[in-house]
């Protein structure tokens, strides 16, 4: 699998001024959250529910795994 690193990574400070990273979602997670709202906001899509949304959400990490793999690809 391609690399998947963080998405939106903190650098942040707790009360005794100890540098913490938050790494939040990962790169994967938000493409394939992205995909999914570009997927969901077609007219017709937007009722999915039942087995065909396990079908549009893994479509979703289908599409998650092909933007990594491309931007490996590219670095």
């Amino acid at each position: 699998m391609a690399e998947n690193p963080p998405a939106f990574p903190q650098q942040c400070a707790d009360a005794l001024d100890v540098g913490m990273v938050h790494e939040g979602m990962s790169l994967r997670d938000w493409f394939a959250g992205q995909a999914l709202a570009g997927m969901l906001s077609h007219q017709s899509a937007a009722s999915i529910d039942g087995p065909a949304s396990d079908i549009v959400a893994g479509a979703a990490f289908q599409f998650a795994d092909a933007m990594l793999a491309e931007r490996e690809r590219r670095s």
